[in-house]
């Protein structure tokens, strides 16, 4: 396996999956359904752990807010990803990291059953080939990934 190279904007994308959704599928995969008592307390900590890692390499930054006229504007999230030595992650790192991806719901949100005007359409294609990127890099890595971009 390799390292794994992303853009701010592949960050961006793979960040997008809630933590909670992959954080049901981990104990899904790895501690199987769960139980009536719950799952323990060392279960969920090696979940976070392993979520924790994963989203570092993203690199997500705040660039802060800024008062202007009394007014507080929001300059949102950026993305500064660290590469990502593929090699040297757990298995359960790497299931964090391929549900980022295999779970994204991006195109879905973007496309619209009803008809999409040019903008619309333009977006949904940047975040389908982006994805289809992404997925070319998996694989580079060494990654087995199975994903099409949803619509």
């Amino acid at each position: 396996m390799n390292t794994l190279k992303l853009s701010p904007a592949q960050a961006k994308f793979l960040a997008d999956r809630p933590e909670d959704c992959v954080v049901e599928h981990l104990m899904e995969e790895f501690f199987g359904y769960e139980p009536q008592e719950g799952y323990t307390a060392e279960q969920h900590q090696q979940c976070a752990a392993a979520i924790s890692k994963v989203y570092a390499y993203f690199g997500e930054t705040y660039a802060g807010s800024l008062v202007s006229g009394g007014v507080i504007q929001d300059y949102g999230v950026g993305y500064k990803p660290k590469p990502i030595p593929v090699q040297d992650l757990t298995d359960m790192e790497i299931y964090v990291l391929q549900d980022c991806l295999e779970g994204s719901t991006v195109c879905g949100q973007l496309h619209n059953s009803d008809g999409m005007d040019r903008e619309e359409t333009l977006a949904y294609n940047r975040a389908k080939r982006t994805l289809l990127v992404i997925v070319d890099k998996f694989r580079a890595a060494g990654l087995a990934v199975n994903f099409i971009p949803d619509m």
